[in-house]
């Protein structure tokens, strides 16, 4: 079931007695879970009808909060945030007696409580529990949006504030932001009390206020790279170091970068114009001319050996003794086409 048909049905107060939200997009579930919130919490008993649980409640817990009657209303919501549920894998798996307490419950749950697990990962479809809860209620995967999703949430994100939005300004924060919806809603609720009552968005607005981010620094960084400027990609690291961004997280970042590259590569050397690759990839366009530019200043053989330092430095990062920030700047140094 999608966001918005989950969120449409409990607008009709058509609510199934168990949810289980999960997937890799932290926004998503989280306004999704508070549109459970939102409403089935109403009036002034509130604070009786509503328990969040997180990863130290037990299923004899989560059972017994799912069992005790509304007070003065309609339903309870009890919300569980416990990843370990899910993933039999995890260091605090639970026992399958345990499970078998909620397993027991979902054979009949209780019609006047609804019970939402929500995760911020990929729940094990393998687990009883999961198999459980889509027998008996709704299963909602949210993952990250592509990037013609993004497009149109910014502008549904808009139109729910009374706002439009040019295109190019649209073009332009994602180009900035990219996918990352959390960062993404900051900007825009700056955006609305920037332009204040005037309806539309325009680029000069969005130029106005925009953060430098750190997919902008990656894009700048790979350019240097690209162009053999290792002196310039070197202070673009340490000034995303300096911002506080993780090491471990720039170097994700430049990693997916150089990955992009290499497909964007080896689909221009099928012979794939910008906008047969564009619909086949799903990329925004704006990334893809981007990614595809810069492509062409490799081989991709080159590509290749970039991404294998990069691999053997994410096993050093997490690996050796040796500072973070030496070993991005020594591996910075040995990807530079100048170098």
């Amino acid at each position: 079931m999608a966001y918005n048909e989950v969120v449409k049905s409990l607008e009709r107060g058509v609510v199934s007695p168990v949810y289980l939200i999960h997937g890799e997009e932290r926004y998503l579930i989280n306004s999704l879970t508070n549109q459970f919130k939102k409403h089935l919490l109403q009036g002034t008993m509130t604070d009786f009808n509503y328990d969040i649980l997180d990863e130290n409640s037990t299923p004899g817990i989560i059972v017994e909060r799912v069992n005790t009657l509304p007070v003065m209303a309609q339903k309870r919501l009890v919300i569980v945030k416990n990843k370990f549920l899910f993933n039999a894998s995890k260091k605090k798996a639970y026992s399958e007696k345990d499970i078998e307490v909620l397993l027991e419950y979902l054979k009949e749950p209780n019609t006047t409580t609804c019970l939402v697990f929500s995760i911020t990962e990929k729940a094990d479809g393998r687990t009883k529990l999961f198999k459980a809860i889509k027998k008996t209620g709704t299963v909602i995967r949210l993952d990250t949006l592509k990037d013609w999703e993004v497009t149109k949430w910014i502008e549904k994100h808009c139109l729910d504030n009374g706002k439009g939005m040019d295109k190019e300004a649209v073009n332009y924060l994602f180009s900035a932001i990219g996918n990352n919806l959390e960062m993404l809603d900051m900007e825009l609720q700056k955006l609305y009390s920037y332009v204040g009552n005037k309806k539309n968005i325009k680029l000069e607005d969005v130029k106005a206020i925009s953060s430098r981010t750190l997919a902008n620094n990656i894009f700048e960084l790979v350019d240097a790279l690209a162009e053999g400027e290792s002196e310039k990609a070197v202070f673009c690291l340490r000034d995303m170091i300096l911002a506080g961004e993780p090491e471990i997280r720039i170097l994700f970042m430049i990693i997916r970068q150089y990955r992009l590259m290499l497909q964007a590569k080896l689909l221009h050397i099928k012979g794939y114009t910008i906008n047969t690759i564009i619909q086949k990839t799903g990329w925004h366009p704006f990334v893809a001319k981007k990614v595809l530019q810069q492509s062409r200043l490799y081989s991709s053989s080159e590509l290749e050996k970039a991404l294998q330092l990069l691999m053997q430095l994410d096993i050093e990062l997490k690996t050796s003794q040796l500072p973070s920030n030496y070993l991005l700047e020594t591996a910075i140094l040995r990807l530079s086409k100048g170098a």
